[in-house]
């Protein structure tokens, strides 16, 4: 009975192994991957991957590159009809199984996102942990447009950029899963890092007088003086208020949004020298520990308080100042916890004014309903937009540097 026993597993092994592909798999060279979907309004925009070129790509050995992906747009109602009509002139089966980023052009965010986003959620090829991008323009320009020079793939750099958020606070990376967790919820809204194409890098070879000066901020992506590199960028918030967009913040208030989240690791700044605000101090600077958020729900109002606390230490200092001093470290830690106490200030206003509660105060605001139905009934969004918001920055410099004594120059 036992070698029967053996036999029979023997044969249903067998019939596994020699039994070949199941008409359900493909071979590679009959797929082609999507590494990146642009969405505007009325058509659709897919980068390809090219295995080919990829594998014979010299890399760093000084040629130039060979093309790694290929680019299409389509004009149609829906994904799915997308999808088909790509099979009339692609000679490959697409598959989103390994796609990078969702791009969405300011158009068709501002129009609503629900009837797009709801079938990349339910379709099993598309993750949930796929970047979502906002773009100014449109979608199939800023794909078109996307030429990294560090990276064989523009998949590679989208995966490389989006893992250097928190050490800027200019943009926030968001997932895909998370924008429409927050399209969906009552106590959070969704937001998606805004990005544009800098049209300016070839007209210009150099940054104009004004860059030199401390005052100057270039707050919104497409618009940095520079020469070279890629020519999208990607700084600053898309608000939403359901799957509309509704405003945009900048770079300082997406930073303040980091900050309250709990995102911001840590970043160079440059702070006006208390002494002399002509000049700036460099700064780096991180979050002590997760910001804490207490809501108070009473009568249809709301009272929100922060507490932040940020740690730092000097990196540079022109004037020559003797911040070793506590009477002067103090004058520069309390002038700089009020520009990170107003930037969360100008964060909080915009967001009211959009009534978009990015950050997510309502869900700290669940204990005061007794069921869950009391919570989605309760209109959230009007109560944020009249809710008083307390902020309180606590900033402490740690180090000035390697120097034990500073003292002005001698001219």
């Amino acid at each position: 009975m036992f070698h029967r026993l053996v036999l029979l597993i023997g044969l249903v092994l067998m019939t596994t192994v020699f039994s070949g592909c199941n008409s359900g798999y493909q071979e590679t060279d009959s797929v082609a991957y999507i590494l990146a979907v642009g969405v505007d309004k009325g058509s659709s925009t897919y980068q390809i991957a090219l295995p080919t070129a990829v594998g014979s790509t010299t890399g760093s050995s000084g040629k130039s590159k060979e093309k790694t992906t290929e680019t299409i747009t389509i004009i149609a109602p829906t994904m799915a009809n997308l999808r088909s009509l790509s099979k009339t002139f692609v000679s490959r089966t697409l598959d989103a199984s390994h796609n990078k980023v969702y791009i969405v052009g300011e158009e068709m965010a501002r129009a609503g996102l629900e009837d797009s986003l709801a079938p990349q959620v339910r379709f099993y090829e598309y993750r949930g942990s796929e970047f979502i991008i906002i773009v100014k323009g449109s979608a199939d320009d800023f794909i078109r447009q996307n030429t990294p020079e560090l990276e064989t793939l523009p998949s590679k750099y989208y995966e490389n950029l989006m893992s250097l958020s928190p050490g800027t606070g200019f943009f926030v990376r968001t997932t895909l899963h998370n924008f429409y967790y927050g399209m969906k919820n009552n106590g959070i809204a969704a937001y998606a890092p805004l990005a544009a194409v800098n049209r300016q890098i070839e007209e210009s070879h150099k940054a104009p007088s004004e860059a030199t000066k401390s005052t100057v901020e270039y707050d919104e992506p497409g618009i940095i003086p520079r020469t070279g590199g890629n020519s999208v960028e990607l700084m600053g918030l898309a608000v939403f208020r359901g799957d509309k967009m509704v405003g945009t913040l900048n770079n300082k208030e997406t930073r303040a949004f980091s900050i309250v989240k709990g995102f911001f690791k840590d970043a160079y700044l440059s702070v006006a020298d208390p002494f002399d605000p002509k000049h700036s101090i460099s700064i780096i600077c991180w979050l002590k520990e997760k910001p804490k958020i207490t809501v108070h729900l009473q009568d249809q109002h709301a009272v929100i308080d922060i507490q932040v606390t940020i740690e730092g230490s000097i990196t540079g200092n022109k004037m020559g100042i003797n911040y070793n001093l506590d009477e002067n470290r103090f004058l520069l830690e309390e002038s700089f916890s009020q520009d990170i106490r107003h930037d969360i200030e100008q964060m909080i206003k915009h967001t009211q004014e959009y009534g978009s509660d990015i950050t997510g105060f309502g869900l700290y605001a669940r204990k005061y309903f007794r069921t869950y139905q009391e919570y989605t009934d309760f209109d959230w969004v009007d109560t944020y937009s009249n809710a008083d918001v307390h902020v309180n920055v606590n900033v402490v410099i740690r180090r000035t540097g390697l120097l034990y004594n500073t003292s002005p120059f001698i001219y």
